[in-house]
C-alpha cells in the first residue's frame, strides 16, 4: 500500500525543489493573497487571488 503524502512532506518537497532569490539567496516560499473589490457593473463584492513570491527581500512589504 503507498503512503499517504501529508502536508509536511509536500512543503518540504517544494523547498528543496523550489525558487531561490538571486538577490538574497534564500528559498522563495509562495503565499496565496485574496482582495475584495466592488463591482462597478453589478454592484456586489468579488475576490481576487493571486499567488506571490516571498523572501527575505519583500517580507516586510508583504506582510506590513
Amino acid at each position: 500500500m503507498a503512503k499517504r503524502q501529508d502536508f509536511m512532506s509536500k512543503t518540504l518537497k517544494t523547498d528543496k525543489h523550489g525558487n531561490i532569490c538571486p538577490v538574497c539567496n534564500t528559498p522563495v516560499s509562495f503565499l496565496k493573497v485574496v482582495n475584495t473589490e466592488k463591482s462597478e457593473k453589478t454592484d456586489s463584492w468579488r475576490f481576487n487571488q493571486k499567488h506571490i513570491g516571498v523572501c527575505k527581500c519583500n517580507e516586510n512589504e508583504v506582510y506590513a
